[in-house]
């Protein structure tokens, strides 16, 4: 999903912070794009841009084991799995990795 449009003729640029979906698992069988019928991928990270086009802040988000960490700065903390899905489907960039059959 493209997050920065420019507007045309106005010489701005807007972001979209539109809420998406964001699965927890995802399934690229019926795409096309992979061989395997049992590929499955988890989502395992993603970085969040707050803020505009002038500027802003980015926090990672990365699931090691059963847990969610959030690094913010020098700031390291486990954070639920719910309150990462709210903050990434707002303006995240997304790591899914294939998970283990």
């Amino acid at each position: 999903m493209k997050r920065i449009k420019s507007i045309e003729g106005e010489g701005r640029i807007e972001k979209n912070s539109s809420i998406v979906h964001v699965p927890k698992e995802l399934s690229l069988k019926e795409s096309g794009y992979l061989c395997g019928d049992d590929d499955v991928f988890g989502l395992k990270g993603a970085v969040v841009h707050n803020g505009d086009k002038e500027g802003g802040h980015c926090i990672a988000y990365v699931k090691y084991g059963e847990d969610w960490y959030c690094f913010n700065d020098s700031n390291v903390r486990i954070i639920g799995e719910n309150e990462v899905l709210s903050d990434v489907s707002k303006n995240g960039i997304l790591f899914y990795f294939k998970k283990s059959t």
